[in-house]
């Protein structure tokens, strides 16, 4: 059995503890016969898990999808050194750029302009619901989780951050969890995802984790 999962950090963001391995991983030992690899990329874009669903969903019998908000930028023409590639909020991109060089400030600039004059609020989620629909029709056996927030009842079960906010706010700290839930608890959902892959049957109710 072949998973693809795309996504996100919700989908692939490793902890800072080796010992600690993502949801995904832990749903893969406990399957041995079970294959999961992960397209997510931390911070990115609707657009990106799009793409990379396009371009690889096809080799995969199951597919999990992590829904990320609207309005964050893929970048990948920018050079590398800009740090730019994936940029979910102007606060972020200050944060990892912060005294890097004087592109970073340049980049930092654009995105001021961007964020506050440019962005047209409506179109970028109405282009967000259309590739929501468009991944959804494409594969309606995936199972869909809302990453961050769900206005737009895109999921039937809780939005993952909700299982984040148990262990408290990190703020502005960089989170050194596995894809924002404790080690606990990305087992507790590993075996989750374990139930739905070899029964299709899932279930995600807050009072299951810790």
């Amino acid at each position: 059995m072949k998973i693809g999962v795309f996504g996100d950090s919700f989908a692939q963001h490793p902890a800072k503890n080796p010992a600690h391995l993502q949801w995904w991983q832990y749903a893969q030992e406990q399957g041995p016969d079970v294959e999961i690899d992960s397209y997510g990329q931390p911070g990115s874009s609707l657009y990106y898990t799009w793409k990379q669903f396009h371009n690889h969903h096809n080799k995969y019998d199951k597919v999990i999808v992590c829904l990320t908000m609207p309005n964050r930028l893929w970048m990948p023409h920018l050079p590398k050194d800009w740090k730019a590639e994936h940029v979910h909020s102007l606060d972020d991109y200050s944060r990892r750029t912060f005294k890097v060089n004087s592109t970073a400030k340049i980049m930092n600039n654009a995105l001021t302009s961007y964020y506050k004059y440019i962005v047209n609020l409506k179109e970028q989620r109405d282009i967000w619901r259309l590739q929501v629909a468009d991944i959804k029709n494409t594969r309606p056996d995936a199972l869909y989780l809302a990453s961050l927030t769900d206005e737009d009842a895109v999921s039937d079960y809780i939005c993952l951050w909700e299982i984040s906010k148990l262990d408290g706010d990190v703020g502005n700290k960089r989170d050194t969890r596995a894809n924002h839930f404790s080690d606990k608890n990305c087992r507790i959902f590993a075996k989750k995802i374990t139930t739905w892959i070899e029964t299709n049957q899932f279930s995600l109710d807050i009072e299951d984790f810790i």
